[in-house]
């Protein structure tokens, strides 16, 4: 889902929720791998359109987050304001 840059992430989880159901039309799943968080999910406009929607959280370290996230390119206060929310 990080392929998304420069957008309201509200927006872009909306979005690949909508490609996500126009999937599901032609009776395959889909999984989408990023951060989203049931909150964010609760909001987007298709959500209801899901019989189910399932949730995995793959946890590591504090310093190996910092150095994936890094790694991709973020910005140390965004990096902070992430580790916050985590």
């Amino acid at each position: 889902m990080d392929i998304i840059n420069n957008v309201d992430w509200q927006i872009a989880r909306a979005n690949w929720l909508k490609n996500a159901y126009s999937i599901s039309l032609s009776g395959r799943g889909t999984v989408l791998c990023g951060t989203m968080i049931p909150e964010n999910i609760e909001l987007a406009d298709h959500k209801d359109k899901f019989d189910r929607i399932l949730y995995i959280n793959l946890h590591c370290d504090d310093s190996a987050r910092k150095e994936r996230i890094k790694a991709r390119g973020w910005e140390e206060r965004i990096i902070q304001d992430h580790k916050k929310l985590c």
